[in-house]
């Protein structure tokens, strides 16, 4: 199992100046998380993304490409070096 995460920000100045690349100041808020969690699913299943908050469940290979989760997982996996989506449940969620 492999748990990650990652806190809430509150960018104070430069909410667009980074789009330029310039600097922006940005501070943490630990009282809001995102969290992802990825344990090994069922054999020959592929990988499953679970988002209960924002209604998804479904399996990564019945996303579109339009969807976040779904696009986020791949390019990581491409960038990885993995072909094939491996036998991953992937759960996230936010508090």
């Amino acid at each position: 199992m492999t748990i990650a995460a990652a806190p809430g920000k509150v960018i104070l100045v430069g909410e667009h100046a980074v789009v330029y690349g310039r600097p922006a100041i940005a501070v943490p808020v630990w009282e809001t998380t995102a969290t992802a969690e990825i344990v090994p699913g069922p054999a020959g299943h592929g990988c499953h993304i679970t988002a209960a908050q924002i209604g998804l469940d479904a399996p990564l290979l019945a996303l579109d490409d339009t969807d976040p989760l779904g696009l986020i997982v791949r390019l990581t996996l491409r960038e990885a070096g993995v072909d094939a989506p491996p036998d991953w449940a992937i759960r996230v969620h936010s508090s």
